[in-house]
């Protein structure tokens, strides 16, 4: 993340959720819990990009597609 991507984060009182990259000269906080929490949600991605419907978004309405995310959810669940 950039530099003035932080200070408008610091402006709003948004944590830090990403790591920071080691070989920065000083290093910037971070907040553990929500890293766990985002680490979830990009794993989650990942495992619902393996489905192809999912990925190429064949369901033209949103209905439909959300109703593809309920099934892979409860695929992924069952597994």
């Amino acid at each position: 993340m950039r530099n003035h991507n932080r200070e408008g984060l610091r402006a709003s009182a948004t944590t830090n959720g990403a790591l920071p990259n080691r070989s920065r000269s000083q290093l910037i906080p971070h907040d553990k819990e929500v890293y766990k929490e985002r680490h979830l949600v990009e794993c989650f991605i990942y495992t619902i990009k393996r489905f192809r419907c999912i990925a190429t978004r064949y369901e033209k309405t949103g209905t439909a597609y959300m109703a593809m995310f309920f099934l892979v959810g409860a695929v992924i669940w069952m597994h």
